[in-house]
């Protein structure tokens, strides 16, 4: 596995006129005085990586970062199945984020493995159209008795009470 005696951080390097500039350390939000590696960077502002520094379930685990106000947010922890009490490091996926690789020693050795998004994909799909629903609600076994006055409130569930055996009401 990655986990070594030997400890490692994550760099970054600037390209300026076509040349490579000085690599500089990511900083205490992503490098930790354990090791971290493994970057994948998502759509320029999250960094995917591994660490052993950060806490999980044990070993190396994958976390996320996302770049904002000009700098790294607290790492995020993946879920299971992506970590494990092993070590699980170097994620990788298409521009989607609905398919991709990743790295784990959690059956003894090495291996690839790979994932596949449970979201359902929704392509071309029409604007949601905001819709007012009316009802006309009544009660059928009313009956108008000259000894007795009887009276029926209706509260519809948005706030709105009516007094009557017959009711028109819209709910946006």
């Amino acid at each position: 596995g990655p986990v070594t005696d030997r400890k490692f951080d994550i760099y970054y390097s600037d390209k300026k006129n076509g040349v490579w500039q000085e690599p500089v350390n990511l900083g205490p939000n992503i490098n930790t005085s354990e090791s971290e590696g493994f970057p994948f960077i998502y759509k320029e502002t999250r960094l995917y990586f591994s660490s052993a520094g950060h806490g999980g379930e044990g070993g190396m685990d994958l976390f996320y970062s996302d770049f904002r106000d000009g700098e790294w947010n607290k790492p995020v922890n993946m879920p299971s199945p992506f970590n494990s009490r092993s070590d699980d490091f170097a994620l990788v996926a298409n521009a989607e984020m609905d398919t991709g690789y990743f790295v784990s020693n959690r059956r003894g050795t090495d291996d690839i493995y790979s994932f596949v998004s449970a979201f359902p994909a929704f392509n071309e799909c029409p604007e949601q159209v905001e819709e007012t629903f009316c009802y006309d609600f009544y009660e059928a076994g009313s009956m108008n008795l000259d000894t007795t006055s009887l009276g029926y409130e209706w509260d519809l569930g948005d706030g709105t009470k009516v007094r009557s055996t017959r009711v028109s009401h819209c709910y946006a």
